[in-house]
């Protein structure tokens, strides 16, 4: 854990034992993705999902599109579509007006009360960026290409980059856990510059928010 013992009261760990019941996996995703060994493309993927699984399950759902406009939108656009093209406009608009990962990323952050303010300087920008390597690894090659025979490794994220998004996406989740048993901000926001690696990533943070 990324703060000392000392901290926990008896309620904070009964809190944290029973959301780790009502949370199914994603309290476990959330430390596979930060303790874990595996390969760091899977950690962030596992970080992601466990940051869009806990605001699923702990916020309000706040729409884009309210769902009986966004059912009406739905509906006039397969209308306007050839039949066989409907089937798929269902499914390409099924998830329409729900929140983008990024908003989630953003409340979810924003409510760990200053613990991750050092590692995430720039909130919204830091979603922004995590969004767009999850959307990579998901749902394209990196570069141009979606052709395997023809992919480019240039726009690949380097690797201290990979690290850095895919921990202070595992951090944001653990942290926002750990706000939900009482642990105050204050308190992780010490306890994570004690972990290993974490100076390294807020040091990355600074120079990256330096260059823009």
């Amino acid at each position: 854990m990324p703060v000392p013992l000392s901290v926990f009261t008896i309620e904070n760990v009964a809190k944290w034992l029973m959301d780790a019941r009502r949370l199914s996996g994603v309290t476990a995703m959330a430390l596979d993705s930060i303790y874990g060994t595996g390969y760091l493309e899977s950690r962030l993927t596992e970080a992601c999902q466990a940051a869009e699984g806990l605001h699923r399950r702990c916020f309000a759902q706040t729409r884009r599109i309210p769902a009986d406009d966004a059912k009406d939108l739905r509906q006039k656009i397969k209308e306007i579509a050839k039949p066989e093209h409907r089937s798929a406009i269902t499914d390409l608009l099924a998830a329409l007006g729900d929140p983008s990962l990024r908003m989630r990323l953003t409340e979810l952050i924003g409510a760990t009360d200053g613990a991750l303010s050092d590692l995430v300087p720039e909130e919204d920008q830091w979603a922004k960026s995590v969004k767009d390597a999850r959307n990579q690894l998901a749902h394209q090659l990196f570069g141009d290409s979606n052709d395997v025979e023809n992919a480019t490794t240039e726009d690949r994220p380097d690797f201290r980059r990979m690290m850095y998004l895919t921990q202070s996406t595992a951090f944001c989740a653990l942290a926002y856990l750990l706000r939900r048993c009482g642990v105050s901000g204050e308190a992780l926001r010490f306890g994570f510059q004690r972990m290993p690696g974490f100076r390294e990533m807020v040091a990355y943070a600074a120079d990256q928010t330096g260059d823009t």
